[in-house]
């Protein structure tokens, strides 16, 4: 996260413009993702003034801008999935430090979700997209 920020930080200066309180969540939103962190800068750039300071306005105008961008092709990811595999999904994001707290093969998780141990154990390794849960 230093070597981004201070990469954003210089290309920001350098077109007379800071990042400002916008660097913070930039960062946060992207883990030290390179390419993440880049798309994330250009559109808080885009919406900085020459010879202003990016502030939490401009970040929440850009992480919007940056969601509706992405948002068609979240969606086709979305439809190409099977039920159990949106069930998998959906229960990884819920069962995370924001959502419920609970595991994959908890058993609230798999009953919210209808899911078995057993499906939820075969989509998450067959999974063509990765996960941390």
């Amino acid at each position: 996260d230093e070597d981004l920020a201070e990469f954003i930080g210089e290309r920001f200066e350098r077109s007379g413009r800071e990042v400002g309180a916008a660097l913070e969540p930039l960062l946060e939103l992207t883990r030290g993702h390179p390419q993440r962190a880049m798309v994330a800068a250009h559109h808080v750039w885009e919406r900085t003034g020459s010879g202003k300071a990016a502030d939490e306005a401009t970040w929440d105008a850009a992480s919007a801008a940056m969601f509706t961008e992405l948002e068609d092709s979240f969606e086709r990811i979305w439809e190409d999935l099977s039920a159990n595999e949106r069930r998998v999904m959906a229960a990884i994001a819920w069962g995370g430090p924001r959502g419920g707290g609970a595991s994959l093969y908890a058993k609230s998780t798999l009953e919210r979700f209808r899911l078995s141990k057993g499906s939820a154990r075969d989509v998450r390794a067959a999974a063509r997209w990765t996960c941390e849960s």
